[in-house]
């Protein structure tokens, strides 16, 4: 069996670098069926900002493989 999956919280690009974030509805309407609401997008608590959760993720990516490419570096470096 495998172990637990690891989970990150998202971060906004804002200045406050938050992680809290709320859903953001269109509110549709069909004279004959009613309203309903559908998800469309998410807003940074902090800034207020709908956020590009795509790009978020992108840039979390981005700073693993930068971070990886550190140790490698330092390992090369320090290598005997």
């Amino acid at each position: 069996m495998s172990g637990p999956v690891e989970t990150k919280d998202l971060v906004c690009p804002c200045s406050r670098r938050t992680v809290h974030f709320l859903r953001v509805f269109k509110l549709r309407y069909h004279p004959n069926m009613g309203m309903r609401e559908e998800p469309s997008a998410w807003q940074c608590v902090a800034c207020g900002e709908q956020v590009d959760t795509q790009a978020m993720i992108r840039q979390d990516y981005v700073r693993r493989k930068e971070a990886e490419l550190a140790e490698l570096q330092s390992e090369v470096e320090h290598a005997p």
